[in-house]
C-alpha cells in the first residue's frame, strides 16, 4: 500500500527568492524543523547524506538519492528508512508562479 501526502502553500515572495532558500543547503537548520545538515551539496543522480532531527526527539542520518534539481522549478529526492523499498519516501518542492487577479 502506498500513501501519498501532499501539502501546498502560498509564499509571498518571488520564485527566485524561494529557490535561493531551498538550494542554500548550508542554511536548512535555520528554517527547517527536521532537516539539520547536508553533508555535501546535492547533485542529480547522486546521494547526499542528510542529518534529520525531530523536534525534542531522535536524530538520524539518511542518504537520499536526488532525483531532480531543476532551477526555479523542482527539488526532489527519495530516501529509504531501514530497508530499501519498505519505508521509502519521495520528497519534493515544486515551485510555480501564482497569478493574482485583481477585480475592480
Amino acid at each position: 500500500m502506498k500513501a501519498h501526502i501532499e501539502h501546498t502553500i502560498t509564499i509571498n515572495a518571488s520564485i527566485e527568492s524561494v529557490w535561493g532558500v531551498l538550494t542554500d543547503f548550508d542554511q536548512y537548520n535555520a528554517w527547517s524543523p527536521t532537516i539539520k545538515q547536508f553533508f555535501s551539496a546535492p547533485r542529480v543522480g547522486q546521494r547526499s547524506k542528510v542529518r534529520l532531527e525531530q523536534p525534542d526527539g531522535p536524530s538520524m542520518t539518511m542518504n537520499p538519492m536526488f532525483l531532480d534539481i531543476t532551477p526555479l522549478k523542482e527539488l526532489r529526492w527519495k530516501g529509504s528508512l531501514f530497508v530499501s523499498g519498505l519505508f521509502d519516501g519521495e520528497h519534493y518542492f515544486m515551485l510555480e508562479k501564482k497569478l493574482i487577479r485583481k477585480q475592480f
